[in-house]
């Protein structure tokens, strides 16, 4: 990375802090769990403090405590910085990221802010609870973001201008349903 010795030493200091691996700085690399080399990777990148970091998937295959802390590490980085993130994970940008572009099939559906895109999807998601044996017919029909099974039946989340008529609007949409919604595809 071009550091000179002390400087470097000095860097390495600052970030394994930064990424919480300071207690770890005399581990072999092999024994560090995935969320661990996650977290060291970023340090490695931030050696020379660049200006742009770009990630592809960072948090794949990351458990939900390291996923929250490899998003609160890079939300931190952000403030001086230009940080891209690719992922199908939208649930970790969705409260870190300033400008979303969402791409389907290599084209880019759409560019704004998260709060605009999830503001955009209020009236165009909806919640309903269907007997058991309707589930297959809603499937075909609907863009179904989730379904949990009750005793009553399943409980339906739909994204899109199609719904059942005992559907009612919900209050709290995502940016997930924004992706849906935008891409189009129905999840079967």
């Amino acid at each position: 990375k071009g550091l000179k010795n002390a400087e470097s030493n000095k860097r390495i200091d600052e970030l394994l802090e930064l990424v919480n691996l300071t207690a770890d700085k005399d581990k072999k690399i092999g024994a560090f769990s995935g969320g661990m080399r996650q977290r060291l990777g970023i340090a490695q990148a931030m050696l020379n403090d660049p200006k742009l970091l770009i990630l592809d998937e960072p948090t794949a295959g990351l458990d939900p405590r390291e996923r929250i802390r490899f998003r609160n590490i890079l939300s931190a980085l952000s403030a001086d910085r230009i940080v891209l993130i690719a992922t199908h994970i939208v649930s970790d940008i969705e409260h870190i990221a300033k400008n979303v572009i969402l791409i389907g099939n290599g084209n880019v559906l759409c560019q704004s802010t998260p709060e605009k895109l999830i503001n955009e999807m209020k009236g165009k998601v909806y919640e309903c609870v269907v007997p058991i044996e309707d589930m297959q017919s809603c499937m075909s029909k609907y863009c179904i973001s989730n379904a949990v099974l009750e005793q009553d039946g399943y409980h339906l989340r739909i994204v899109g201008e199609n719904y059942p008529e005992n559907a009612v609007p919900c209050d709290t949409p995502t940016l997930e349903d924004a992706f849906l919604m935008y891409s189009g595809e129905k999840v079967l």
